[in-house]
C-alpha cells in the first residue's frame, strides 16, 4: 500500500495547509465534493482519509457512514477537519466511525502528529490481526509463512500449506488435547476420507523443522496432540 492519504475539502487554502504539512511524507489526493471523493475512495486505497464536514454536495456525516459500509473501508482511519466545533457534531462524528476530529483553525504541527498516530495504530492493528504468535512461533497469517524467533533473531521455517495449518491449530489452542480425527476435519473439512494417521506423518514432520521447539507438540496417547509450551 502506498503513503497515499484522501484529503476532502472544498477550501483552497486548506489544501495548502495540508500539503505543506503532510506532503512530504504522503501522497495526497484531493476531492472538493462527495462525488468528487467518492471516486477517488472506489478506485484506489487510502492509509488514511482527511473530511471535512460542510460540503457543497452533501455533508462529511454522510460520506463518513457510506465509507464505514463498506467492508473494504471499515478499518481505514478517518479524521474530521472543520469548524464544526459543537459537543453534539463531535459526538455525531465519533458514533458514526471517525477516529479523531480535528477544530480548523488547527495547528500544521498538531494535524501532522495525529496523522501520523492514526496510521501507526491502524498499521499495528492490521500487523496484529495478520499474524498469531505463541512463544517463538510467529504465524503470518495472509501468506501462510511461519518464523521462529530465538533470541531476537527471526529465521522462516518451510512448512507445507498443510502443516502450517495443523500446528497453527494446535498453537492457537494451547494446552488443549485434539484427536487425529479432529485435526483432520479442521485442516481438510469433514466428508474428506483421509486415514486420520496420516496426522502422525505430518507431526513428524513438523517436529524436525521446528527443532529444537518440537517439545511443543505433545503426543497424548490413545487420543492425539496437543501444543504445550511448559513441561
Amino acid at each position: 500500500m502506498d503513503n497515499r492519504i484522501l484529503v476532502v475539502e472544498d477550501a483552497l487554502e486548506y489544501h495548502k495547509l495540508i500539503q505543506v504539512s503532510l506532503s512530504y511524507k504522503y501522497q495526497i489526493d484531493y476531492a472538493a465534493t462527495i462525488k468528487e471523493a467518492r471516486q477517488f475512495i472506489n478506485n484506489n486505497v487510502y492509509q488514511l482519509i482527511l473530511l471535512d464536514v460542510m460540503l457543497p454536495d452533501g455533508t462529511g456525516f454522510e460520506l463518513c457512514s457510506e465509507i464505514r459500509a463498506e467492508a473494504k473501508n471499515q478499518d481505514v482511519p478517518i479524521i474530521f477537519l472543520t469548524a464544526k466545533n459543537s459537543t453534539s457534531d463531535k459526538v455525531l462524528g465519533f458514533s458514526i466511525g471517525a477516529d479523531d476530529y480535528v477544530i480548523k483553525p488547527f495547528d500544521t504541527a498538531e494535524l501532522m502528529a495525529r496523522v501520523d498516530l492514526r496510521i501507526l495504530k491502524s498499521l499495528k492493528k492490521k500487523h496484529f490481526e495478520e499474524n498469531f504468535k505463541n512463544g517463538p512461533l510467529r504465524f503470518d497469517l495472509s501468506g501462510l509463512r511461519l518464523y521462529i524467533d530465538d533470541l531476537q533473531n527471526e529465521k522462516k521455517v518451510e512448512v507445507t500449506p498443510i502443516e502450517f495449518k495443523i500446528l497453527l491449530k494446535l498453537a492457537q489452542n494451547t494446552n488443549r488435547v485434539f484427536s487425529r480425527q479432529q485435526i483432520l476435519d479442521s485442516v481438510w473439512g469433514v466428508n474428506v476420507f483421509i486415514d486420520d494417521r496420516s496426522i502422525d506423518k505430518h507431526i513428524s514432520s513438523i517436529r524436525k523443522k521446528i527443532e529444537p521447539h518440537q517439545k511443543f507438540i505433545k503426543t497424548v496417547s490413545g487420543i492425539g496432540y496437543e501444543f504445550k509450551l511448559m513441561n
